[in-house]
């Protein structure tokens, strides 16, 4: 698989665990060179860091890319 797409913003909706398996299981799949796109509400911004991420109680864990980046082993 060259592409998967995970745009619906469902990242903040589940825990760091699953995160990892999600993530593992990406790069499984993905051929060498394959491109993973995760969109999830940036806790990086102002904004969205200090009140939009905490009004939706769904909301589990607040990932910036750096985390992912860990989290991919930096791939």
């Amino acid at each position: 698989m060259n592409l998967l797409n995970c745009r619906v913003n469902m990242v903040e909706h589940i825990g760091f665990d699953q995160l990892q398996s999600l993530i593992s299981n990406a790069l499984r799949v993905l051929k060498p060179g394959g491109l993973l796109i995760m969109e999830t509400p940036n806790p990086e911004n102002i904004v969205v860091g200090t009140t939009d991420f905490y009004r939706d109680p769904t909301h589990l864990l607040a990932t910036c890319s750096s985390i992912i980046t860990f989290v991919s082993g930096g791939v």
